[in-house]
């Protein structure tokens, strides 16, 4: 399931917003998905597998988790083979 929240999470980074726009940002891009993701398929869910794993998610835990990573990568300096992403708020503000 990581995998795949994180895959819909750049789909949503890329604007998709609902179910069906997700799974077909991802069905659109199987090969850069699957290899950054070291999946072995080059084939992605269907959407309705992208709702069971939607329906699935506990938010509260989810929201838990996300905050202690991101509290704990703060002060961290980036480990040698990480990717570094800098985000800040201007589309979630609606300034964009």
């Amino acid at each position: 399931m990581p995998v795949l929240l994180s895959i819909a999470e750049l789909a949503k980074l890329a604007g998709q917003q609902q179910p069906q726009a997700i799974a077909d940002w991802a069905r659109l891009r199987p090969r850069p998905l699957c290899r950054l993701f070291g999946l072995w398929r080059h084939a992605l869910p269907v959407l309705k597998t992208w709702n069971c794993v939607f329906q699935s998610v506990d938010v509260g835990q989810l929201d838990q988790l996300v905050c202690a990573f991101l509290q704990e990568s703060l002060f961290a300096p980036p480990r040698e083979g990480r990717l570094c992403v800098a985000m800040d708020g201007k589309t979630l503000r609606g300034t964009i």
